[in-house]
C-alpha cells in the first residue's frame, strides 16, 4: 500500500497593509442598498400603522400574526418568548 504526501497548509507570515473594513465611522453605501433600506422601512410603516388600526379596531384583517399549531421547542428564541405592545 502506498501512502500518499500529506498536504499542509504553509502560511508566509506577511501581513496585508491594506485594512479590510473602512475604519472610519462613515460607511460607504451604495443607491441600491439606500433604495433597498427606504423600501423595507416603508414597507414596515405601512405594516406597523396597519397593525395599529387594527388593534384599535377601525380595520379588521389587515395583519394576522402566524402561530404554527404544534411549536418546534428547538425553535424558540427571546424574541418569541417577548411579546411587543404597539
Amino acid at each position: 500500500m502506498t501512502s500518499s504526501p500529506v498536504s499542509r497548509v504553509v502560511y508566509n507570515g506577511k501581513r496585508n497593509s491594506s485594512p479590510r473594513s473602512p475604519t472610519s465611522s462613515s460607511e460607504i453605501f451604495t443607491p441600491a442598498h439606500e433604495e433597498n433600506v427606504r423600501f423595507i422601512y416603508e414597507a414596515w410603516q405601512c405594516v406597523e400603522r396597519d397593525l395599529r388600526n387594527q388593534l384599535s379596531g377601525s380595520e379588521r384583517g389587515l395583519v394576522e400574526e402566524y402561530v404554527e399549531k404544534i411549536p418546534n421547542p428547538g425553535l424558540k428564541c427571546e424574541f418569541q418568548q417577548k411579546r411587543v405592545s404597539i
